[in-house]
C-alpha cells in the first residue's frame, strides 16, 4: 500500500519541505484560511494527496495554511470521504464495470458534494492499491 508510514513523516523534515511550507505560510499571511485565527500553531494542509508524490513536489494551490483545529477537521474528514470513496470505486472500477465509473463520478461529484480533489485523491489511492495487488 503506501510506503513505510516513518518514511512519510521524515519527508516532512527536509529542508525542501521546510522551504515550502514557509513560503506557502508567508501566502497565506500566517492565518488559517478557514478560521482566520492567527494566534494558534499553524500547519500547512495538502488539499489532495497523490500516491507516491513526495510531499513538497505539491503545486502551491494543492496547499493551504490551516490552525490545529481547522487542520485535523479537514484531515479527519478527508479521511473519511476518501475512505468511502475508495470503497465504492474498488468495487464498482475494478470489478470491471467501466460503465458505472461515470455514474459514480457524476454521483460523487454532484450529488454527494466531493471535492475534485478528493475524488482525485481517492482514484489515485484505489488506482495504486489495486496496481500493487498480485
Amino acid at each position: 500500500m503506501r510506503e513505510n508510514k516513518n518514511e512519510y513523516l521524515e519527508q516532512y523534515k527536509n529542508p525542501k519541505w521546510q522551504k515550502l511550507r514557509l513560503k506557502i505560510l508567508e501566502r497565506d499571511n500566517w492565518a488559517c484560511q478557514k478560521c482566520g485565527d492567527d494566534e494558534s500553531q499553524l500547519q500547512v494542509h495538502h488539499r489532495r494527496y497523490i500516491y507516491g508524490k513526495k510531499v513538497w513536489k505539491y503545486k502551491e494551490f494543492d496547499l493551504i495554511t490551516l490552525c490545529s483545529d481547522c487542520h485535523k477537521e479537514e484531515k479527519d474528514s478527508m479521511k473519511e470521504r476518501m475512505g468511502q470513496l475508495i470503497e465504492t470505486l474498488k468495487i464498482s472500477f475494478f470489478a470491471d464495470e467501466i460503465n458505472s465509473l461515470h455514474e459514480i463520478i457524476s454521483h460523487a461529484l454532484f450529488k454527494c458534494k466531493y471535492t475534485p480533489e478528493v475524488l482525485l485523491s481517492a482514484l489515485s489511492w484505489a488506482i495504486a492499491s489495486k496496481c500493487k495487488q498480485p
